[in-house]
């Protein structure tokens, strides 16, 4: 449900001239390796192509993941400070996961992953993390309050509020005419995460 629901994202008509990039979590523990993105930052819907790839090569082989959160989000951060600071565009990180996971081959606490939200929100050039949190209310998960709670830390420090939820059950269940719930949120997060300038050439006296 959640590659469906990204697909249909970078597909949408809304979201052209938007620069959306891809990386996916793994078993490297390392920042530097996830500093490059999967696919590079590109606008849409030129991009749109390779993002799809890189989701469809995901679908079949499952990606593996054992949740390195900390380096993932470090490397995400760099790679967006790096474009800001290059380019001078906005710049944000949106970080897609189903939970904190205690188990991960690159082990590290909540408070570490907060804490590189913070940092990232607190830089200049400022970069802002959402998150997205890939949910399954169908699933009996005792542990589900725990998992979600630092996605909603991480979304908060990094100056986005809570982290938004999406049922990926539900998405997979959808037909192509059916509004996507995850597309719609990532549509949201593009429209806030947007600049707000506006040129003023004229003074008005009263």
């Amino acid at each position: 449900g959640l590659v469906q629901g990204v697909m249909r994202y970078v597909t949408d008509s809304r979201a052209e001239g938007t620069a959306v990039g891809l990386g996916f979590f793994g078993l490297q523990c390392s920042e530097n390796a996830y500093a490059v993105p999967t696919v590079s930052v590109a606008p849409l819907p030129r991009n749109a192509g390779a993002l799809a790839t890189a989701l469809s090569v995901s679908l079949l082989t499952g990606a593996v993941n054992t949740s390195p959160m900390l380096p993932a989000l470090g490397g995400a951060l760099r790679h967006a400070s790096s474009l800001a600071n290059s380019f001078g565009v906005k710049a944000a990180v949106v970080l897609i996961s189903d939970g904190f996971e205690s188990f991960s081959a690159c082990p590290s606490a909540p408070a570490d992953v907060v804490q590189k939200a913070t940092d990232g929100f607190r830089a200049i050039p400022s970069i802002e993390t959402y998150v997205l949190a890939a949910d399954n209310p169908l699933a009996a998960d005792p542990q589900a309050a725990a998992r979600f709670m630092p996605l909603d830390d991480i979304a908060r420090e990094g100056g986005t509020g809570a982290a938004r939820r999406v049922d990926v059950a539900a998405e997979a269940q959808l037909i192509p005419t059916i509004q996507s719930a995850l597309a719609e949120t990532l549509l949201e997060i593009q429209h806030e995460a947007e600049p707000c300038d506006y040129s003023v050439t004229e003074s008005v006296r009263l």
